[in-house]
């Protein structure tokens, strides 16, 4: 099972169409199903600086449409929407985790969901959402409005996983910079710190928001030297300006 934006393949764009018939479908009349359907009309006609907007398909057939739509000066997260045939997968779980990566670095997004289930309030406060006031013209109704707070969701679960990790009194501290893509930070503390995917993007946006986060504690200056230097060859060897520094803890940082 494949991404594909729809603005980068024609394929992808066709069943996103399909995907939000299907969806719509489903969805009941009121002020959600509306918010939809104008997106199904017109996410053709918006540019990635609108619409990050993903399909996840193979040979077997689409799998989910979600993304994350910059609309009236917030970010909402479009989907996730899951065909009856592939739920209760683990797949809508991760195309909301890839949502939330789509979502330009926004402080605050927001999730809209069909109906007024009583386990989904549960199920997503273990992602970091909260319940709240529609963010629609015309009120709650028939959906549900959810928030999560970005820079509090990367320190949740990075303090779930015992993040940073390490010991000592060297603190390896990464801080923001206005040129430095997302892609790159990723890339460059997946490889420096031996960690996944979700972990460095967490970390990416703590320093995002935070202007900079610790990424490791190490018993020695030399080891902690060496991580910096493995992260600023990666992200100067791509051309970008990302800093990084070696401190020692308890200097107000750390």
């Amino acid at each position: 099972m494949a991404a594909h934006f729809t603005n980068q393949s024609t394929e992808a764009t066709e069943l996103a169409s399909a995907l939000f018939r299907e969806w719509l479908s489903e969805l009941p009349e009121g002020v959600l199903r509306s918010h939809v359907a104008e997106l199904a009309l017109s996410f053709q006609e918006l540019d990635d600086t609108r619409l990050r907007l993903v399909v996840h398909y193979d040979e077997s057939g689409p799998h989910c449409i979600h993304g994350a739509w910059m609309f009236d000066e917030h970010v909402e997260i479009v989907g996730p929407y899951v065909p009856k045939a592939v739920r209760r997968q683990g797949v809508g779980k991760a195309a909301l985790h890839h949502s939330l990566r789509l979502s330009w670095s926004m402080p605050e997004v927001y999730l809209l969901a069909a109906g007024n289930e009583p386990w989904r309030v549960e199920k997503l406060e273990r992602e970091g959402f909260i319940a709240c006031d529609s963010v629609l013209p015309g009120g709650a109704g028939e959906h549900q409005t959810f928030l999560v707070s970005v820079e509090k969701r990367a320190q949740d679960y990075l303090r779930l996983l015992r993040e940073p990790r390490g010991s000592g009194s060297w603190a390896v501290v990464l801080y923001n910079d206005e040129e430095t893509t997302f892609e790159i930070v990723v890339t460059a503390l997946m490889y420096a710190l031996d960690v996944n995917d979700c972990i460095a993007y967490e970390y990416a946006n703590l320093v995002h928001h935070c202007g900079y986060a610790v990424i490791r504690f190490c018993r020695t200056e030399w080891a902690a030297k060496r991580i910096a230097r493995s992260i600023r060859h990666i992200a100067h060897g791509a051309g970008f300006p990302l800093y990084v520094d070696v401190e020692r803890s308890g200097n107000g940082l750390v």
